[in-house]
């Protein structure tokens, strides 16, 4: 935009104004034609045709001026895009794995795209399809991906379309490699920027912010981490930098110091008399998620319940842009209470969400029915923590119908859907005696895992062996017990493979599904066996129990107890009394936990 002139207020204000002001040299021509023919010195024929002059110059003069004092038309508001869906809640038996909190989506400021970008996204997109089969660990996430990759993309091309000029020839190199989607020559000439000894403090956190979004588009989160930390050092003020460093970081699982990033940002934040409803509303629902995964329970009902009210404000006038989040919430504040075991107020926030998402789903199907399958989902997971079997089943059901029909459309997005939902109905077939439709539905989400983890092993590998867990428990319950032990002991190998690369997360199913495999060979009188198991896994979770009394006390007195009843077996009464009065301590200290 022009820079904006001052109206002069008087004469020397207007002489002080004559290199840059249309309406001063207007005004100057005009007095020096008119004194010059008022002493003569132009000849009268000459003087109608310099007063027409000068009266177009003036003309031109006032047209320009005009257009520097007037302000350029606002920008379009910002639109909210609709946040990808939550991943879903899974519900394991016989010693699987815990139920996954269901995130909600952030919420992404959307502006408008100049019309030259569509060929260039429509083209970014067809491409991350393509890598993202190859490249991204979770095939079930992909099209979450592909939609916050896309969007910020297209954020990155408007931001730096919209920068003031820099001194740095390099940035408009920048920007039109980004344009051409040269993503490694717009990394190298950052790269360059960045070490180059910038010493404008907000040049150099814009450098690396640029950067780390280079590094994300080109699928490389690790590299992109360390430079929005830079920028966010340089400029923690800066909202944007923040709310990005700690997205990246509760991505990559640092949990604890994503929450501090999100906290610091919280507080000016707060201390705004007029802060930004839809920021302040995320970050106030990520920090929910980050405090519901470490446990501070409380903190995160806190963070959701103020985050729906401002939500349910904001819907109030924007019902199209806003219910979505609105249920999103209430649908972690379901899953939250569930935890706590706040079962009544679960079910009211799993309720109104699935009222909420129905409606919505009326409208655009395409963009809320899977939404409508997790909330399903959640409340089946909920009715059958609390013996309502037959609604349960009525919930699991539907949303395994529509989970079925979206994956027939879309199968890489959706197929881990319906095998968590198979999953979780063989939970209740097996439950209440349905052994023959229980092993149909856990076999078929085997089936669907299996194949998942051929083209994708890290992520899928760990729900084979949590479903393989799972028909080890029904075989046992229907006395096919070679099944059971060969089931067992697939399980146990993948645990121990994962468990070597990520031990804090797979240890505990490791100890799991050892305790299994001790029950199994106890019950079969394989003893020596039982023992080696059950020793195993009480190793494990006594370490970790260390760590995490509150978390880790429950399964280990269950593991204690069976150790103790397999000395009784053994017809060593003292061992197992000794291992009685341990749990019993282990009891005491889970309870005194804070």
């Amino acid at each position: 935009m022009s820079e904006n002139i001052p109206e002069p207020k008087g004469w020397g204000d207007l002489f002080a104004k004559l290199p840059t002001h249309p309406i001063a040299l207007a005004a100057l021509g005009i007095f020096l034609v008119s004194y010059l023919i008022y002493s003569g010195v132009i000849p009268e024929e000459n003087q109608y045709w310099l007063i027409g002059l000068i009266a177009l110059l003036g003309g031109g003069g006032m047209i320009g001026y005009v257009r520097s004092v007037t302000p350029a038309p606002p920008p379009a508001p910002p639109a909210v895009a609709p946040p990808p869906a939550p991943p879903a809640l899974q519900q394991q038996s016989g010693g699987g794995q815990s139920p996954v909190i269901a995130h909600s989506g952030t919420v992404h400021i959307v502006y408008h795209q100049p019309p030259a970008v569509d060929p260039l996204m429509h083209q970014y997109v067809e491409d991350l399809r393509k890598h993202l089969e190859i490249q991204l660990g979770n095939v079930q996430n992909k099209e979450e991906q592909i939609r916050e990759l896309s969007r910020k993309y297209e954020e990155l091309l408007i931001s730096m379309a919209n920068r003031e000029p820099s001194a740095d020839p390099r940035s408009k190199e920048v920007q039109t490699a980004l344009e051409k989607r040269d993503f490694a020559t717009a990394e190298q000439l950052l790269r360059a920027m960045v070490d180059g000894g910038e010493s404008q403090v907000d040049q150099v956190a814009q450098n690396n912010a640029d950067l780390a979004k280079v590094y994300e588009l080109r699928y490389k989160p690790l590299q992109a981490l360390p430079h929005w930390q830079k920028a966010y050092q340089y400029r923690p003020e800066n909202t944007d930098y923040a709310l990005a460093y700690a997205d990246l970081l509760q991505k990559q699982k640092q949990y604890h110091l994503a929450t501090s990033v999100y906290e610091a940002a919280l507080r000016p934040l707060l201390a705004q008399p007029n802060p930004d409803p839809v920021v302040l509303s995320r970050t106030l629902n990520n920090l929910g998620i980050l405090y519901a995964n470490t446990q501070k329970l409380t903190e995160a009902e806190t963070a959701y319940r103020e985050a729906l009210e401002i939500w349910r404000k904001l819907a109030e006038a924007n019902p199209d842009a806003f219910r979505p989040e609105v249920a999103r919430t209430l649908n972690n504040l379901g899953a939250l209470y569930a935890d706590t075991h706040k079962l009544t107020e679960a079910e009211t926030a799993y309720r109104e969400a699935l009222e909420i998402q129905r409606e919505l789903a009326e409208a655009n199907p395409d963009a809320f029915r899977p939404d409508v399958a997790m909330t399903l989902n959640n409340l089946g997971n909920l009715y059958a923590n609390t013996q309502k079997l037959t609604e349960a089943e009525t919930a699991y059901r539907e949303a395994l119908e529509i989970r079925r029909k979206l994956a027939e459309v879309n199968p890489d997005a959706f197929r881990p859907d319906v095998a968590t939902t198979l999953n979780n109905l063989g939970i209740l077939y097996q439950g209440t005696q349905k052994l023959t439709e229980a092993e149909t539905a856990y076999r078929e989400a085997l089936e669907i895992w299996r194949k998942l983890a051929e083209a994708n092993p890290d992520a899928f590998r760990p729900d084979v062996a949590m479903t393989l867990n799972n028909l080890g428990v029904l075989y046992k319950d229907s006395q096919k017990l070679t099944e059971a032990e060969t089931a067992y002991r697939e399980a146990l190998e993948i645990r121990r493979t994962l468990a070597e690369a990520n031990p804090d997360a797979f240890r505990p199913y490791v100890a799991a599904i050892l305790n299994n495999l001790g029950a199994l060979y106890a019950d079969t009188q394989k003893l020596t066996e039982a023992e080696a198991a059950y020793g195993e896994a009480l190793e494990i979770q006594r370490r970790l129990f260390v760590h995490h009394a509150q978390a880790h006390g429950p399964r280990l007195i269950i593991y204690l107890n069976n150790m103790a009843k397999l000395r009784d077996k053994q017809g060593r009464p003292q061992e197992a009394e000794a291992l009685r009065r341990e749990a019993r301590e282990v009891q005491e200290k889970s309870a005194a936990a804070p």
